[in-house]
Order: C-alpha cells, then structure tokens, then sequence
C-alpha cells in the first residue's frame, strides 16, 4: 500500500450498500458501487454539495475560477466534490479548504494510494480539515487510465450541482456531464474566450443549455443559499455582476432547463462522451493530459448475428461500443487484448468499455477480464 505518513492515523472503513451510512445518493442510482472505501469523512447528505471538473491542463484563468469558485462556496457552506486530478480539480480542493470548507476526493485508486504522488500534501490537508477521499477500488489499487470513467458517476452522483470550469472540445470532464445528465444534475458552466480551446467544450455546453456560471452567487442562488461571502467584482476588472443581474440570468437558465432538462434533447446521454477519443489520465506515465486527434470510426459488426442490434440506441451511438461488444464472448478478454483485437487506443476503448458495464451488457470478471454479461447468465 502506498498510503502517505500522516494519513496512517486516519481509520480506512468500508461501506456497503446496506449501511445507512452508504451515501444516498449513491443508492438511488442503478450500477453504483457495493461497497465504497472511505478515508476520512463522507459528504453530510444535510449539506449541499457541488462538484467542481475540468481541465488537467488548465490556464492561469482556469486555475483562478476554480480557486475562487471552490473558495466561495465553502464559504457559504457547500460542499465540494472533485477527483484531486491536476489541474482544475485541485484548485477547486485547494479553493474550498482555503474557504475553511470540507472538500472530498473520489479517485481512481485505492483511497490509500495518493495519486498523483505530487499531490500528498493535498491529499493530507483534505483529511486534516475534515473531508474524505473515497473510491469503490479495493486499498493498494494503482492508478490506472479506465479507472478514472468509472469514477467520474461517483462524482456526479453526490453532488446537487456540476460545475464544469474548463474543459476541451473532447474533455474527459465531458464524460462525467453524460453521467450528470443522466442523474438529472444541474450543469452550470464557467464561459470563456471563443478562441481558446480550453473553452470550447465550457462554450459548447452553455450553447446547448447549460447554466451560464458567471459567478459562485449563481450556483448558490440555484441551490437557495442567500450569500453571506461573495465576490461579486473580477480582480482588476472593475467590472461588478450585480444580484439583480445574477436573478435575471439564473431565471433564464431556469427557463431553458424546464423546456430542456438543462441540457438540449439531442445532446443527452452519451453524446459529450463520442467524437472519438476523450482525455483521460494515466497513471503510468502521470501525463498532465491525453488527447488525440482521431474521431475515431463507427464500424461494427452489425451484420453479424448477436452484435448491435441487442444494444439500445444509446449505445450503438458510442464510438466502438458495437465493436467492443461484438469482439466479447464467452472468452474472457483482458484489456490488452481487446486493444490488440480491436487496434483501438486506451482512450477510445475505456469510455465504450465502461458503458457497457454501466449499462449492463458487459462484465468485469476476476483478474480484470471482460465478458459479454449474457454469457453469464
């Protein structure tokens, strides 16, 4: 196990679905983990919480909204939830804890294995001042690149509010909307500049309905928080959002969600998690960000009997679902394998993968091995 010094006093437990401690709002959604492990705290199901995604390799501007966000909003009592990826989910920890807020941590590790390393001191601060990191991977489990799908459900789900700060057209942040819109979230956005790709997936998101977040007195009015601490000017803009003007846009916002569901018809579900690849994280090499410019392609093997045509649409609209669901039988496959089978990458297989585990139609069998879940049955 890999868990740092100062967290060795704090007491790992598990809890299982049946445990009126298990989150509640991990139990009323269907393909959640039996059991979680908890270092530290879980989120008080009385407080609100908000989770706070985005870039790893986020700018200066991005850095400063999460911060400010994170800091505010801990402020005004709500907590907050993030993955302690680099980038945007550390600032928005390290934003909360300077709030004096609780801030907790889902990874994509065992909940005793800092990752990245880089972030130890994070990772103690958040347990010192009375938050938790959680995860559904058993303790000593490394770091890897198709953990970080499966948990990005677990951080949808506990929070009452997603606010993604900034993200790329094919952003991994984009995977945990599709969970948030299928729960039923509210999905606030922080606008940037049209030119910048660091907002372009932010930009498209409020283009199909999302929340404009022009500030954290957006978010807390969503959640019915009067603001006691608020910042309403931008550092050396002089320019001020005035409460009127925040009511008018979050009424907007409101309005667009009735006739919507926060986010447009067509753009539900899977669709922010397709266009081929997505960024993802891994652990073996700690890069900061993955990206590829493939669209990646839809072939299948849909004339052959026992392939798409038991999928629903959903899935068949995911890039390489059909493909990967055609490729598992009643030999069990490793990841390697489907990788070598299918010659996808790593990126562009962990999202189908774990759609059709999520959706039940795959399974993980001991070993971490796949198998196509009628075979099972």
């Amino acid at each position: 196990m890999n868990m740092t010094q100062d967290s060795c006093c704090e007491k790992m437990y598990v809890v299982k679905k049946n445990d009126p401690l298990y989150p509640e709002k991990l139990r009323v959604y269907s393909r959640m983990p039996d059991p979680v492990y908890v270092l530290g705290e879980l989120p008080d199901p009385s407080l609100p919480s908000v989770s706070i995604i985005g870039s790893r390799n986020c700018s200066a501007y991005g850095k400063k909204e999460a911060l400010r966000f994170g800091r505010i909003l801990a402020q005004n009592g709500v907590q907050v939830i993030s993955g302690m990826a680099r980038g945007i989910d550390s600032w928005a920890h390290i934003g909360a804890l300077e709030g004096g807020g609780k801030t907790f941590a889902i990874l994509g590790s065992g909940v005793d294995v800092c990752y990245p390393v880089s972030h130890e001191k994070l990772y103690n601060r958040i347990l010192s001042c009375g938050g938790g990191i959680i995860s559904e991977f058993c303790p000593g489990t490394p770091a890897l690149p198709h953990h970080f799908p499966l948990r990005n459900r677990i951080i949808s789900a506990l929070c009452d509010v997603l606010l993604v700060v900034e993200a790329r057209k094919r952003s991994g942040s984009l995977i945990t909307v599709s969970y948030a819109l299928e729960q039923g979230k509210t999905i606030f956005a922080v606008p940037g500049k049209n030119e910048d790709a660091l907002s372009e997936g932010c930009n498209r998101l409020l283009s199909d309905g999302a929340l404009f977040a022009w500030g954290p007195e957006a978010i807390l009015q969503e959640l019915g928080i009067i603001a006691k601490h608020t910042e309403t000017a931008e550092a050396g803009s002089g320019n001020t959002k005035t409460s009127e003007t925040g009511i008018a846009i979050n009424r907007i916002g409101k309005q667009e969600q009735a006739r919507t569901g926060n986010i447009k018809a067509g753009n539900s579900g899977t669709e922010y998690a397709e266009n081929g690849s997505v960024e993802t994280e891994c652990a073996e090499t700690e890069s900061a960000e993955t990206e590829s410019a493939e669209t990646g392609s839809t072939e299948t093997e849909s004339g052959k009997p026992g392939t798409e045509k038991h999928l629903p649409e959903s899935l068949r609209q995911t890039p390489h679902a059909c493909m990967i669901y055609s490729l598992l039988g009643q030999t069990e496959k490793s990841i390697d394998q489907i990788l070598a089978e299918t010659g996808l990458s790593m990126q562009q297989t962990a999202p189908a993968l774990v759609r059709l585990c999520l959706e039940g139609y795959a399974e993980e069998v001991p070993g971490k091995r796949y198998i196509r879940r009628n075979f099972l049955m």
